[in-house]
């Protein structure tokens, strides 16, 4: 696979120390209120992100099913999001999807529990997204899903 020199990995000796790290990465901040910005929309579930975000997903269900198809919705994070990141409503997120019928698959407890040297060799160096382990990976975490769900279309 291509990478370009910039998202390569970095020797060890080369990289930051961790002094001033969180020393919990696991225990993320907290934001407690909502503001103006567009950028904290991501974190409160009552947010004009996320309406929006609840409108839209219930249009593409209706949208799916016009046609004949059944919505599913697999959510996980990126890289930056499984430690030291403000806390996500994902209960909410995951307790909406339920209330509107919609099958879904949370992959994101699964990454969460894996320890912090091997999480990151789910992904490309300076990027975020799944390399070919993660994509592996995530792909054993929701095959029983999908395969729940082909088997139930069959019906």
């Amino acid at each position: 696979m291509f990478l370009p020199d910039y998202m390569k990995k970095v020797s060890s000796s080369d990289k930051k120390t961790t002094a001033n790290a969180v020393p919990d990465k696991k225990t993320p901040p907290k934001y407690l209120k909502d503001t103006a910005s567009i950028f904290d929309d991501l974190f409160f579930f009552d947010s004009e992100g996320w309406e929006l975000t609840r409108k839209l997903i219930v249009k593409l269900k209706q949208e799916v099913e016009t046609n004949g198809g059944e919505l599913a919705v697999i959510h996980f994070g990126g890289l930056h999001q499984y430690r030291n990141f403000p806390v996500l409503p994902i209960k909410q997120f995951d307790a909406f999807l339920e209330s509107h019928g919609i099958a879904h698959f949370n992959a994101f407890n699964l990454f969460m529990k894996i320890d912090d040297e091997f999480l990151s060799k789910n992904f490309i160096p300076n990027d975020g997204h799944f390399n070919e382990t993660g994509h592996r990976h995530f792909a054993e975490f929701s095959t029983k899903f999908l395969l729940n769900l082909i088997e139930k279309a069959k019906l």
